[in-house]
């Protein structure tokens, strides 16, 4: 990794979570993590802003899963992480 990535705890959490259920719709990670609606959210733009996670919209619903540089970032942070990838 060329650039230094700094991540909060709360956007550590949020990609731990999001790396160990593959794809995750934004209800099923509020209450996965106990972390307000809002909160949440807020993580999810910073994650999707340092190009670390995809979000697809569906009826009403955000469908958020790892981005390719998301991944490759896991692989660095976390290699034994990236083996259950």
């Amino acid at each position: 990794m060329t650039k230094q990535l700094n991540l909060t705890t709360d956007e550590a959490l949020v990609l731990q979570q999001i790396i160990e259920s593959g794809e995750e719709d934004l209800t099923g990670l509020t209450e996965s993590l106990q972390m307000s609606r809002p909160k949440l959210m807020s993580q999810l733009s910073r994650l999707k802003n340092k190009g670390l996670i995809k979000i697809k919209t569906t009826t009403g619903d955000w469908w958020v899963s790892m981005s390719r540089r998301g991944k490759q970032t896991i692989h660095y942070m976390w290699p034994e992480m990236s083996l259950n990838y």
